[in-house]
């Protein structure tokens, strides 16, 4: 086998030059749960429904805001737990008003604490499986909803007392 020879079977070959940039980026996601569009192209609104497209490991970022919101909502509600532990526990003379009011900062410490564990599991869901869930959001949505109807309706119940 001459030199000629090995020249012609290395240019024979067809070669398929590969674009190593794009395989080397993350793929893009459209993390719209009806969507879920993926790119490598530097897209930043997805052009199927115009909602901002991140790697994964921006939307784990993004998602770890509410491990922190659930986080805050949780010691809020502790808090208020706390002080509302305190007032019944160290309290002689119990009026009704004193007691009604006790009893609804018990209830919001309640449903702060709980909101506040929802969207702790919504975001850690998101941080570690790098997607959303649709029915934690859908639970962490109706749990709000639910919960600025009782505040507002114990609002209402609180000015018809006289408070």
């Amino acid at each position: 086998m001459n030199v000629q020879d090995n020249v012609n079977a290395e240019t024979s070959v067809p070669q398929t030059v590969v674009n190593p940039v794009k395989h080397l980026t993350a793929p893009k996601i459209c993390h719209n749960m009806n969507c879920g569009f993926q790119t490598h192209e530097p897209l930043t609104k997805c052009p199927k429904c115009k909602r901002p497209m991140w790697t994964t490991n921006e939307f784990r970022v993004i998602s770890s805001l509410l491990v922190v919101c659930g986080l805050l909502f949780l010691l809020i509600g502790g808090g208020l737990g706390y002080i509302a532990y305190r007032n019944y526990a160290y309290t002689e003379n119990i009026t009704e008003k004193h007691q009604t009011g006790i009893y609804f900062l018990s209830a919001i410490s309640i449903f702060l604490t709980a909101f506040g564990l929802t969207v702790i599991t919504a975001g850690g869901w998101q941080v570690i499986f790098g997607r959303a869930n649709k029915r934690l959001i859908v639970i962490t949505i109706t749990f709000l909803i639910v919960f600025f109807l009782i505040v507002g309706s114990g609002r209402l119940i609180l000015s018809l007392l006289g408070w």
